[in-house]
């Protein structure tokens, strides 16, 4: 194989390489009818929040506006998500302390 292709390889595994560290969680909350019982919304919410968390300390603080902007919906929708979560905690109040 010469070193253009060897290189392309190397761009294309990285490409697709996969991040799997909540795939478990996500499995469990979809067969457990949580996602039903929550709704889209505030799933939405979670996920977003779920892409910015920091996996050293586990914390997660993005703006109402970049959740807003990244789940597309308003930021009305995101804090009603947080109430409509309340029994599930998954989406804790903290994290709309900035709003």
């Amino acid at each position: 194989m010469n070193a253009a292709v060897k290189g392309d390889a190397d761009n294309q595994a990285e490409l697709f390489a996969a991040e799997t560290h909540w795939f478990h969680v996500f499995v469990s909350m979809i067969r457990g009818g949580d996602v039903a019982k929550i709704g889209p919304y505030a799933i939405c919410v979670y996920l977003v929040i779920k892409a910015y968390v920091n996996y050293r300390t586990g914390d997660s603080w993005p703006r109402i506006e970049l959740i807003s902007e990244k789940a597309g919906i308003s930021v009305a929708q995101v804090r009603i998500s947080e109430h409509c979560d309340r029994p599930f905690r998954l989406i804790v109040t903290g994290h709309f302390a900035n709003a």
